[in-house]
């Protein structure tokens, strides 16, 4: 089987699909076979996903990027902009 890798907005996409049909009472190998991941992978994402920042999460978040609501302070510092310390 050919290996896919898959972009950061694919894993929370398919992590926040999988959390729905979870709740919805179906079982985590039939979630991880409708969103084809093996339950292995499923379970390295959630861990991953779960010790990366929640802003960062959001940068991946397609509604987010799409409408910002608030200033992006990652990319305010890269741009130079963010806090006092700037000139």
């Amino acid at each position: 089987m050919k290996r896919t890798r898959h972009t950061p907005e694919q894993i929370i996409r398919k992590l926040r699909e999988a959390e729905r049909l979870l709740a919805t009472g179906k079982e985590l190998e039939e979630v991880c076979r409708s969103l084809e991941i093996s339950v292995q992978t499923y379970h390295r994402w959630k861990a991953q996903s779960q010790a990366v920042p929640s802003h960062r999460e959001q940068l991946y978040d397609p509604d987010v990027v799409a409408h910002p609501s608030t200033p992006d302070p990652i990319g305010q510092a890269v741009m130079g902009t963010a806090g006092p310390w700037t000139t």
